[in-house]
């Protein structure tokens, strides 16, 4: 097949071969069903291929072939190595291999045993997506666990399309759910519907002719559809490569079969769920654990020994991962730094700020619980360190799950963090235009720390920005922070944040604004100046009458201070902090404490005069210190206020009289025996509680050490198990057939007239036909019975010796056995061989053959009867061969019948009437009869004969003319010698002959008289033999049908004969018996001819038939 292909350079179509689609179909338990529905409603020729790869047992040969041949007229095949993929061709995964795809060819290798849990599925999804690009398609089918998850994220980050089986109509929902969750797959369906959408998406224009001609020459309709999507979701794409995000539009008209853009943009309009899904295509997140493993390996031996050597005992490492997707890449570097610091023996608070625009996305790597196909990326240490096995997931534990903070947040709109010694972007920058890269790239400048680090994809590069970055590792896309460019800060600030901004983000945004310490702003100019005017009054007046007043949370930090505080507060060293026990002067810090707890424990005001005392230079300063709840009870968050108020010139003799500062020293010894109480009950504590640690740590490292072992075994288990439900849908098909095939077998042997007897090697009964139980005594209980044991009604003395001689020899036997019932059968001893050609045993049939002996026997006997006749009789068949020959034609012709037998009749003619002679046969096939012919013929020497001949059509039961027969006469001079020695001896035979006849011979005069009967006439006319001669033939009690015995009818076979003198053969006749019985008969009858070829008798022959002929 050809496809046009428009050049971008040239306006003249040229042709190349079209590719065709390649369709990976992943199947486990349950999986035969879904193929079958799958396979029956796939048209054959549809242009496509399709692989299948299943999970199959080791041990246990697939019938998938076979039965997947019975489902479609496509050619199904066992893979094997490098074998072609050719279209309209279904190929399997063959048992203990995996399958990759080169070159649309085939390849296998052997299970990698040691990597536990085997991803078949995957591995080939991911080599098809490598290999074909926009032409792999992957479908999921029935199974458990997760394999095919991480394919299918392959095939759609390179463009190809994915359907999944509506979990519903799966047995298994295992796999389907799984690839469902990652909201990749193009099509939900049952399977018998994915082959008609199939066949849909790759016939639609956009899909089928892969054209790159511009498909949007109308800026305004990308633009509407690019408009909708930043209404509907906040997200302007515009920033995203043209060519990138038009190929996914086009996608999303193949799969809603519509054609013109315009079409589509209407769609959109009606469909939220159809923009929701374009958002997801476009912000297709393909990642996995340790993408690109080289890539990691450089990191760690180049990066982390330099972040981590600049740190200091509990310094945080920051890191940002933009655009992380489900949070795979994120927790990858987690776990590399948790090694990392292990190793190294070092504290460091490590944070890793995770971010995406995707909030589904967000929400899934926030949950920390991935499908157990991730074993294929992380090793089975990291997971036994990092992951807890959750049924078939893995769920990240919270020691990494700590390390990590996901938040939603727009790249491309939202400030960029800042302060960073690492920030990992993979795999975004080649999505987005060169300008909008470039920008990117001047926000990852500005987050990093001097000497910070950026980690690129492998597609990915700085570019042209070198005066930003300087490159430490070019292959693996690692570079380090240019120092001496001052960059400034860059701006986000965008002319219509409400229609790009989320409404729930907007939300948020105001929530922050109006936390803000200052006023929102009003319209109004005058509220506003009233406002301020307001505010400046309150402080100045508080300055004046207010006294010093700090405002704390219940969290006992400072939220508000009114007048001069700084003689109470100081500000603390190293990071601020708010907590009013940090910023107050010693001297108050102990008391105010203890008094802001009473105050919030029982909502009552606490008044402390003296609190504080300062003596400078015998000057006094007393301080008088309210505390009380700032709010009634009913307000939340509850605040307290305390005061301060100073009193100057005061008598300090007086004061000294009042020992404030001895209650406070009483007040600390209390307070330092209590802690020294606490301090040994904790000791005491702590001793237990290390005991017990121990002992629990102890149990936890044999319970972890057991829960491994379960989770190796539980996983063996649930492969074996996924294999051996594979295995037994196969059995049960198989056995289905089996079912299928013995039914029709027991109809077959039911059905026949043949008696059947299966002995098994031992010569036990295994299986009989109802027919043979009228010759042997057989009962259904007599099966496992020797056959020695059951008796018989057949004169077969050596029966039970030649089955054995079968067994020992492993011939077959054939005998005419006659019954002591006066039936006869065919008796067949038979070796039961099986398909490997070994004999179990032995078959015995017994055909019934009653009826065609005495047909026979009576054929024989007008055949003698014939050849005892003064008159030749010769027959030919069609091809003009000579089939039959008589002892009276020898006599004529001087020729023996082996010398003429399927011989051409012409060696009888002279050559001059040959041409005469096939006129009068071609007559004789038309059903012509010739009589009383007066010709000559040629002997054995070649001297001429007269004679006369009589020439009769031949016709079969059907009434179709078969031949014709030659009855000739020569002049009685000729043989008057030769009849005048044998007259005797031939009339003497022919009586012996029709006399033992096993059939009843009547010969019956022109006129219908009887003139002759023999012994088994007698016995079916149940009359003795003087009864019957000289009665009349047509008056015997014939009937016209069963149940019409009382209507006798007139036969009609001698009128018959007299009219159309030609013999006739297997006429069916009713009889009615003296007991009322209706006897069912066949009967033969053929003219006797004199020498002038009229009728001088007729011979009718009787067999007696066991059903009416039909």
């Amino acid at each position: 097949m050809v496809t046009p292909i428009i050049s971008p350079d040239s306006n003249s179509p040229q042709t190349t071969p079209s590719p065709f689609y390649i369709v990976g179909i992943g199947a486990s338990a349950g999986g035969l069903e879904a193929l079958e529905r799958f396979f029956d409603n796939m048209p054959a020729n549809n242009g496509m291929a399709f692989v299948v790869v299943q999970h199959l047992s080791p041990d246990y040969r697939s019938m998938m072939v076979e039965i997947l041949s019975k489902r479609t007229p496509m050619k199904v095949i066992e893979a094997t190595e490098g074998i072609e993929v050719k279209p309209n061709q279904i190929y399997l995964i063959p048992r203990n291999k995996n399958m990759t795809i080169y070159h649309r060819n085939l390849y296998l290798s052997d299970k990698d045993q040691t990597r536990g849990l085997n991803l078949p599925i995957d591995i080939f999804f991911h080599s098809l997506a490598q290999d074909l690009g926009p032409y792999a398609v992957g479908i999921v089918l029935s199974g458990t666990g997760s394999d095919g998850t991480r394919g299918i994220r392959a095939i759609k980050e390179l463009e190809g399309m994915v359907m999944v089986q509506e979990n519903s109509s799966a047995k298994f929902d295992g796999m389907p759910n799984s690839a469902i969750a990652t909201g990749l797959a193009d099509y939900i369906l049952p399977p018998d519907k994915m082959p008609t959408e199939l066949c849909k998406f790759i016939q639609h224009p956009y899909v089928a002719l892969k054209s790159e001609v511009d498909k949007f020459t109308d800026d305004d309709t990308l633009g509407k559809i690019m408009a909708i999507l930043r209404t509907e979701t906040g997200v302007d794409f515009s920033g995203y490569k043209i060519n990138s995000v038009q190929r996914r539009i086009q996608r999303r008209m193949s799969i809603n079969q519509l054609e013109q853009a315009k079409d589509y943009v209407r769609f959109l309009q009606r469909s939220q769920q159809e923009v929701q899904l374009l958002y997801k295509e476009l912000l297709i997140g393909v990642t996995k654990f340790f993408r690109d493993p080289e890539a990691f390996e450089s990191l760690k031996r180049i990066v982390l020994p330099r972040i981590i050597q600049e740190k200091s005992p509990y310094d945080s490492i920051r890191i940002w991962v933009p655009a992380c997707s489900t949070g795979e890449e994120a927790y990858s570097i987690a776990m590399m730094f948790a090694e990392y610091l292990e190793a190294q023996d070092q504290l460091l608070n490590v944070k890793i700020f995770a971010t995406d625009i995707d909030k589904n996305a967000i929400s899934y790597a926030s949950s920390g619980l991935y499908p157990e196909s991730i074993v294929a990326d992380v090793s089975m240490e990291r997971l036994q360190h990092f992951f807890i096995k959750k049924e078939n997931k893995y769920q990240v534990n919270t020691r990494l799950r700590q390390m990590v903070i996901f938040a939603r947040h727009n790249l491309l709109t939202d400030p960029p963090f800042a302060k960073m010694d690492l920030v990992s972007c993979r795999n975004l920058l080649i999505y987005i235009k060169p300008e909008v890269q470039e920008r990117l790239l001047t926000f990852f400048h500005f987050s990093l720390k001097h000497q910070g680090f950026l980690f690129l994809g492998n597609s990915e590069s700085i570019g042209e920005n070198t005066y930003l970055f300087s490159s430490l590792d070019n292959h693996h896309r690692i570079y380090q922070y240019k120092a001496g460019y001052k960059l400034p800060l860059p701006s986000t600030t965008r002319d219509h944040p409400s229609q790009s901004i989320p409404r729930e983000r907007r939300n948020d945004l105001l929530m922050l604004h109006e936390n803000k310490p200052s006023y929102p702003s009003y319209p109004n100019s005058q509220v506003l100046s009233q406002k301020r005017l307001a505010e400046m009054i309150l402080t100045s007046l508080s300055e004046r009458y207010i006294p010093t007043c700090i405002i704390v949370n219940e969290e006992n930090e400072v939220v508000h201070t009114l007048g001069p505080v700084e003689e109470f507060l100081r500000v603390p060293r190293g990071e601020m902090n708010f907590n009013l026990s940090r910023m107050l002067q010693v001297e108050y810090a102990s008391v105010l404490r203890t008094a802001i707890h009473n105050v919030l424990q029982h909502k009552k005001e606490l008044i402390y005069d003296f609190s504080s005392l300062d003596i400078r230079e015998n000057k006094s300063k007393i301080i008088k210190s309210h505390v009380f709840p700032l709010f009634p009870e009913t307000i939340e968050p509850q605040l307290i206020a305390i005061t301060f108020e100073s009193q100057e010139n005061f008598n300090i003799e007086a004061y000294k009289k009042v020992d404030v500062n001895a209650d406070f020293t009483q007040h600390v010894n209390d307070l330092e025996k209590e802690l020294q109480y606490t301090r040994e009950n904790l000791q005491a504590a702590i001793e237990e509680l290390e005991t017990s640690n121990e002992e629990l740590q102890a149990t936890n490292e044999e319970l972890l050490a057991a829960n491994e072992e379960l989770q190796s075994t539980n996983e063996e288990l649930q492969s074996v198990n996924e294999e051996l439900v594979t295995v037994n849908s196969e059995y049960q098909y198989k056995i289905e057939e089996l079912v299928d095939v013995n039914n029709d077998i027991n109809n077959l042997l039911s059905g026949s007239h043949v008696g059947i007897l299966f002995l098994d090697a031992d010569l036990r009964i295994k299986r009989f036909t109802p027919n043979i139980t009228n010759e042997l005594y057989l009962m259904e209980f007599d099966i496992g019975r020797p056959i020695q044991h059951i008796s018989h009604n057949l004169k077969y003395d050596n029966f039970i010796s030649e089955i054995k001689m079968v067994i020992r020899k492993q011939e077959k036997y054939e005998r005419e056995i006659e019954s002591k019932s006066n039936r006869w059968y065919t008796v067949r001893l038979m070796p039961y061989l099986t398909t490997e050609n070994q004999v179990q045993g032995v078959m015995i049939t017994l055909s019934d053959i009653t009826e065609q002996r005495k047909e026979r026997q009576s054929q024989l006997f007008l055949a003698a009867i014939a050849a005892a006749l003064d008159d030749a009789i010769i027959g030919q068949n069609l091809d003009g061969l000579i089939i039959s020959w008589n002892q009276a034609a020898s006599k004529i012709f001087g020729y023996a019948p082996d010398d003429v037998l399927n011989q051409p009749i012409d060696i009888l003619v002279p050559h001059e009437l040959r041409k005469e002679n096939d006129a009068l046969s071609k007559k004789a096939f038309s059903g012509e009869i010739t009589k009383q012919f007066n010709t000559v013929r040629l002997g054995r020497n070649g001297h001429l004969v007269s004679v006369k001949i009589d020439i009769l059509p031949i016709a079969d039961e059907n009434k179709i003319y078969i031949g014709c027969s030659w009855i000739i006469r020569a002049p009685q001079t000729q043989l008057l010698t030769t009849q005048k020695n044998n007259s005797e001896a031939d009339h003497q035979l022919a009586y012996q002959l029709l006399e033992n006849s096993v059939a009843a011979v009547l010969v019956v005069s022109p006129e219908g008289v009887i003139s002759f009967v023999n012994q088994q006439a007698e016995e079916i006319f149940e009359k003795p033999k003087e009864a019957l001669i000289d009665s009349h033939y047509e008056q015997l009690p014939w009937v016209v049908s069963e149940g019409t015995d009382d209507s006798l009818e007139k036969s009609a076979d001698v009128s018959e004969l007299l009219n159309d003198p030609q013999p006739f053969y297997n006429q069916h006749r009713l009889l009615l018996c003296q007991n009322k019985k209706i006897l069912h008969l066949r009967v033969n009858g053929a003219p006797l001819l004199d020498k002038n070829g009229k009728i001088y008798s007729i011979i009718f022959s009787l067999v007696e038939c066991a059903e009416k002929k039909p």
